[in-house]
């Protein structure tokens, strides 16, 4: 019987640098896979309980139109399509150059039905920091990819640094035993990628210790169908056992969680000069006596807009 690869093995042995060449390998060749520009549609047998998490990270990440987006670890970049349409502000990030590539041709191929929103910029991450200032984004959202990094903490650190106060990350990962599943010995065997077990305490402990303030975890409830009886006992407040044991089982090999940045802004930490150096109205509308100061119009207007807000504490 054939060991059990340890995806800490592979931590320890490559670099961050190799790490991304083995990632730019992966997605070489690959061009042309249908499957890639057809997602999250690539597979009917899949797409269900993919569009099912897609429902549940989009609710509990609250999207509006008009948001500043990271989509980490983008890949080819479908899921930044999906945030395009929403309306929201797209930047896509990968280790690979080459997946990055792919979800250019994506948006070149297929274009969005929404047009008012601009195309992503498309940035490659070097692994462990993002060429952004703070308080860039008012979401982060990371689809089954988290698992792969090696320096995990390190990465929250840079999320907690771009997100603007009240900001959040949204991430959908898989569970406690990931790293045991034969696809996931054959990803790590084949090409070296990292399939962590994703121990949801240890990510928010991590969290916890870079600044976020919050978790919401969201229990996860799959494939269950119910017979009339048990429906009927359900709506009556009995849940069956068959009930409780999917929640349970579903919820462990499923990691589904929103981290919450609650900073509250005040006229304290506000830093007013670098807010009317960006939103040169405001400043007109100040010098016209039209709006006391650009905390007022952050308050009022800025915040709704989805405008970038500074803070002169740091974090």
């Amino acid at each position: 019987m054939t060991k059990l690869i340890d995806p800490q093995t592979l931590i320890d042995k490559y670099s961050l640098k190799e790490h991304a060449e083995f990632a730019n390998k992966y997605f070489e060749g690959r061009e042309e896979h249908a499957y890639l520009y057809q997602k999250p549609f690539h597979n009917a047998s899949e797409t269900g309980a993919l569009l099912t998490s897609l429902g549940h990270l989009f609710n509990g990440i609250k999207l509006q139109s008009g948001m500043k987006v990271l989509d980490f670890a983008a890949g080819s970049c479908w899921l930044s399509k999906i945030l395009v349409e929403f309306g929201c502000i797209v930047t896509s990030y990968d280790v690979s150059e080459k997946a990055l590539a792919i979800g250019e041709q994506l948006f070149k191929r297929h274009p969005p039905v929404n047009r008012t929103s601009p195309t992503p910029i498309f940035n490659v991450f070097n692994g462990q920091s993002f060429d952004e200032e703070a308080h860039s984004f008012d979401r982060i959202i990371v689809n089954d990819a988290f698992h792969h990094i090696p320096n995990t903490q390190e990465v929250l650190n840079e999320f907690y640094r771009l997100l603007k106060p009240t900001g959040i990350v949204g991430m959908s990962e898989p569970g406690r035993y990931h790293s045991q599943t034969k696809a996931s010995q054959f990803e790590m065997r084949e090409y070296h990628v990292i399939e962590n077990d994703f121990i949801l305490e240890n990510i928010w402990g991590e969290a916890q210790s870079v600044g976020f303030d919050r978790i919401q975890i969201t229990p996860v409830l799959e494939h269950t169908q119910l017979s009339m009886n048990e429906y009927l006992a359900l709506m009556s407040g009995e849940v069956s056992d068959s009930v409780k044991i999917a929640v349970q089982q579903n919820t462990e090999n499923h990691s589904l969680f929103f981290l919450h940045k609650d900073i509250k802004v005040t006229e304290q930490n506000f830093n007013e000069e670098k807010y009317l150096s960006e939103n040169i109205d405001v400043a007109l509308a100040i010098k016209q006596g039209t709006i006391a100061s650009g905390f007022q119009h952050y308050q009022d207007h800025g915040q709704q807009e989805g405008r970038a807000v500074y803070l002169i504490a740091s974090g």
